[in-house]
């Protein structure tokens, strides 16, 4: 799977505005044609991380909003592994059945 190239903007906002354009509100379907939903609120969770490394996620990362159009590609790709979600007792990814 080939992954776009990283985005550079000077601004936070201007990431924001990128990711609300290119995600909020758009029909976006995995290979397998499930529809995946991302809202305006969902910015912080994905690219901002804890400064302390205690959950809190409080400083804005450059480097993961840089790789936010690999969000999309990677949802599309048929090449891509699939997983449904994370289980947080046992600290590892859920394999989907069947």
């Amino acid at each position: 799977m080939t992954l776009p190239s990283p985005l550079y903007y000077e601004t936070k906002d201007q990431y924001y505005h990128h990711f609300v354009r290119e995600y909020c509100g758009k029909s976006i379907l995995t290979s397998d044609g499930i529809r995946v939903y991302l809202s305006f609120n969902k910015f912080s969770h994905a690219f901002y991380e804890s400064s302390n490394r205690n959950g809190v996620k409080d400083v804005f990362s450059h480097v993961r909003a840089q790789r936010m159009d690999w969000i999309k590609a990677t949802l599309t790709s048929s090449q891509a592994k699939k997983y449904q979600g994370w289980d947080k007792k046992k600290e590892r990814m859920i394999q989907p059945q069947g």
